[in-house]
């Protein structure tokens, strides 16, 4: 593959930066729960996982539930990470896909609203949309372009799209680890 840029055959890719602005409980496309929510997560399957290139990356298998109101919610354990290695269903083929997506963002870029903006686009444009959602959550500028150094040359995209919250640009690169502290975590 040639690289992009001068001398890499005058390929041209759009980016593309995306301010989101979020409503008063935070949420931006799903619906908040009645009462004060907490995630937690079982340890080794946390939605993350320690990646010596980024710092941070999406765990395969995640042990993961919620207390809601002070109540017990739910808890499951799930394999949300698809073929391209991102979090959510990955709907149609990025190789035959006529427009190629790379979206870099923080958690509230969601897949089900991944999955509906490359529906929409697709509808709109007349043309096969791909869309892959490279997002890790509580990330960033900084780590959306250390994930984008990444992942660009390797997917190629047409169109780089960055969705982030007004708070991006304080959050400084984020190393997760798990250090062992005797018989538990």
């Amino acid at each position: 593959m040639q690289p992009y840029g001068p001398g890499g055959g005058g390929r041209r890719v759009l980016i593309l930066f995306s301010l989101m602005l979020m409503g008063p409980a935070g949420q931006v496309w799903s619906e908040e729960p009645a009462g004060p929510t907490f995630r937690i997560f079982s340890h080794p399957n946390t939605s993350w996982k320690y990646d010596e290139e980024l710092g941070t990356a999406h765990n395969p298998i995640w042990a993961a539930g919620a207390i809601v109101d002070g109540a017990f919610h739910s808890f499951k354990i799930t394999e949300p990470v698809n073929k391209y290695g991102n979090y959510g269903e990955a709907i149609g083929g990025y190789l035959e896909a006529d427009l190629k997506i790379a979206l870099f963002g923080s958690s509230f870029t969601a897949p089900d609203t991944t999955n509906l903006f490359q529906e929409r686009l697709a509808e709109k444009l007349g043309k096969t949309v791909h869309v892959l959602n490279f997002s890790i959550g509580s990330t960033g500028m900084l780590s959306m372009f250390d994930v984008a150094r990444v992942k660009v040359p390797e997917f190629r995209p047409d169109v780089l799209l960055f969705t982030y919250n007004a708070t991006a640009y304080i959050y400084p690169r984020i190393w997760r680890f798990n250090q062992r502290g005797g018989d538990h975590y």
